[in-house]
């Protein structure tokens, strides 16, 4: 069960924030409507239909309905639905009318189950009367102290139970399956978890016997009433669990149901048109779900606004024309929530997140996308209530072959984290000459109106614009950058921050070098021995020292009000050169492969991705040196060549992706340049230079160190 410091956390947070609300009256219209939908939930979860009285409940004005009563503002100060019928279980939400002052539910003996401990947030009740139900208090401490405390209260005598319903009672999920279309075989799970589950399968090349990955996890931190929430995890401690949330915000009573991750592919689809026989994932495809669907015009359908009662056992009508909206080769699907049951990796309460997930490979005559999946995540926030300066994470255990001579790096301008070999033989891995992987989000969380041009296309805060990779971070077992020990813990990582809530800053280790903030640790370039990388922590070339590494990418801020949902895609890339430096010249070409075929929608078009990905077209970024000197106190010199008469745009961003100044502007001859620019009236930090021939881009990071 969740620890009394957890819930002393978040009651003394909700009691901030309910005294906050009552200051302003003026915010008293949303909490009306939150007591409407809470009421409305109350109705449903106790059987609403079968009261004794039940007047105007579900239609009109809430001061209208029976047993309820409200006060000049229309907030609901009472209920008194006593003797009345009432059956099944209090709903969570009920703890959400915030200005409650009397709450009378007595002689309903069939009214059951453990009182939430979410009602411990009503600060303003003092009537609580319960006798003649079977009502049970929890044991939690401060729910006692709270209810202790009470005006007047009358108890229903049932034992004192354990925690409950802020949680479900949903096993493990055991569902499984395997992405394995292309070069690459990946277990899949719906846990949160990814590819460990007593073992790691994360197998590149197919059947070769050598895994990349061990392991990784979602993460997903964010803030609800001014405090933090979070679903993670490290390996088989994911906080996941199969199944959906109702729109009154309950996990299923049983998971097992929901247990099971889908797996199509279009050899299936092609096989169904041409003999009608369909695989059993294809005829139990969960449209009603969310899983995505099309119908016979091709139209996707979206059925997860609707009430869930009508939805769930919704399937594909093939007959009707319907057909799964498959994306590459094979689409793996699952549904998770973060309700299930309780959070022991970090320690606190749930988001209250409903996550679908489909992971994707695509078997291609291109060695960069045959040696790549991708993962598309979409969030639901199941609540009345906003998540605020939320970030998600893709937590990764990366053993490449041999576990223990892998380094990290990042490429900030490809938001890309990448792994390593520290020399030229992978002994018991992949032996001489071994790859390198990358993790990259292809898109990030929709972004807030933020001012910012987050995905660098020009334009500021258009509706639908995603984030990018915020962080990249090397995460450690111990330490500033050690495990997660607390909730805080985990959201100073997503937010690019060391567990003591410190930046991450340039040089050494993250820490006590130069002072400069950084969100991309490592970002300099091993293939050129240029500071900072593992192989050159210092300017030097002093190395870090050998051992496992663990890594994470993340992106956000973003927020989600009650009931929206966002999404975001991520791709792991692998490539092999000539030595274990040149794999990460090839993993960088692997990566801007996939982002052109992923934002050009040609991953399912192998004509028109031949065409767009073509060895002939040069790689502007391949011809885009790195700045010199690097780190640099006043001016840095930056090269380019181009390999045609364009039009060239050079231009530097700090770290928010704000242009700072402009460089190049201008239409120049086939050859190579110089531009240098001058760093004496900005201020110490890590900036940006991003080149933009014709249509296609190429961005390097650059510290300038006063």
């Amino acid at each position: 069960m969740l620890t009394n410091r957890v819930f002393s956390y978040h009651f003394r947070f909700a009691v901030i924030f309910i005294g906050f609300a009552l200051c302003y009256s003026s915010s008293s219209a949303q909490y009306t409507e939150s007591d409407r939908q809470a009421l409305i939930a109350l109705y449903n979860a106790t059987n609403g239909d079968n009261w004794t009285n039940n007047y105007r409940w579900l239609d009109g004005d809430v001061k209208d309905w029976y047993g309820v009563q409200v006060d000049s503002r229309g907030n609901v100060v009472g209920i008194d639905l006593s003797g009345n019928n009432l059956s099944g279980t209090i709903p969570y939400v009920v703890g959400y009318v915030w200005y409650m002052k009397t709450l009378n539910l007595q002689n309903n003996p069939t009214i059951s189950g453990t009182i939430p401990l979410d009602l411990a947030t009503l600060s303003l009740l003092e009537t609580f009367w319960f006798d003649g139900t079977d009502l049970c208090e929890s044991s939690n401490t401060f729910f006692q102290s709270w209810i202790n405390g009470l005006v007047d209260i009358r108890r229903s005598g049932c034992a004192v139970s354990s925690d409950e319903f802020l949680f479900g009672e949903c096993d493990r999920p055991q569902g499984e399956a395997f992405l394995e279309a292309n070069n690459v075989r990946a277990r899949i799970l719906n846990t949160g978890g990814l590819f460990y589950s007593g073992s790691g399968i994360y197998e590149i090349p197919q059947s070769s016997g050598t895994t990349a990955i061990f392991g990784g996890n979602l993460w997903v931190v964010g803030i609800v009433d001014g405090s933090i929430r979070a679903s993670a995890g490290k390996y088989s401690s994911s906080e996941m669990w199969a199944g959906p949330i109702d729109e009154y915000g309950r996990p299923p009573d049983d998971c097992t149901q929901y247990d099971r991750v889908y797996s199509i592919r279009k050899s299936d689809m092609e096989a169904y048109e041409q003999t009608g026989a369909a695989t059993f994932d294809l005829l139990q495809w969960p449209t009603g779900l969310g899983a995505p669907t099309l119908d016979r015009k091709g139209i996707k359908i979206d059925l997860t606004s609707e009430p869930f009662s009508i939805r769930k056992d919704r399937r594909i009508n093939l007959a009707g024309g319907e057909r799964p909206d498959i994306s590459g080769d094979q689409l793996v699907w699952w549904i998770m929530n973060d309700r299930g049951n309780e959070h022991l990796a970090t320690d606190v309460l749930p988001l209250g997140i409903e996550v679908h997930g489909q992971a994707y490979a695509v078997l291609s005559p291109y060695d960069t996308i045959n040696n790549a999946t991708l993962y598309t995540y979409r969030i639901f926030n199941r609540n009345d209530w906003p998540i605020s300066d939320a970030y998600v994470g893709i937590f990764s255990d990366p053993d490449l072959g041999f576990l223990n001579d892998d380094l990290i790096g990042a490429d900030s301008g490809r938001g890309m984290g990448f792994v390593y070999n520290r020399d030229n033989d992978d002994e018991g891995g992949y032996g001489t000459a071994p790859p390198a992987l990358g993790m990259l989000f292809l898109e990030g969380p929709v972004a807030d109106s933020d001012g910012i041009d987050n995905d660098s296309n020009g334009v500021v805060d258009e509706p639908g614009e995603h984030l990018r990779t915020t962080t990249v971070a090397r995460i450690s077992k111990s330490g500033y950058l050690g495990n997660a020990d607390t909730p805080l813990h985990w959201y100073n990582y997503l937010q690019g921050k060391m567990k003591t809530s410190t930046p991450i800053t340039v040089g050494g280790e993250g820490w006590g070098f130069s002072g400069i903030p950084t969100h991309f640790m490592f970002s300099g370039d091993p293939v050129t021995g240029e500071f900072w990388s593992e192989l050159n922590t210092d300017g030097q070339g002093t190395p870090s020292e050998s051992g496992d590494r663990r890594m994470l990418i993340s992106s956000g801020p973003f927020s989600l009000d009650g009931g929206e949902d966002t999404d975001f895609t991520f791709a792991i890339v692998w490539a092999r050169g000539d030595d274990h430096l040149d794999s990460i010249t090839e993993l960088r070409k692997a990566a801007d492969d996939i982002r052109i075929a992923f934002e050009s929608n040609y991953l399912n078009n192998p004509r028109e991705l031949r065409q767009r990905i073509n060895p002939a077209v040069p790689n502007p970024a391949a011809g885009f040196g790195q700045n010199y000197p690097e780190p640099f106190s006043d001016f840095t010199t930056i090269k380019y060549r181009i390999p045609d008469f364009a039009f060239v745009r050079l231009v530097v961003l700090d770290v928010l992706g704000r242009e700072v100044e402009t460089l190049v502007n201008e239409s120049q001859d086939a050859g190579e340049y110089t531009a240098t620019f001058d760093g004496t009236s900005h201020p110490s930090g890590v900036y940006f230079y991003r080149i933009e021939i014709n249509r296609a881009s190429g961005t390097r990071a650059m510290v300038l160190s006063k």
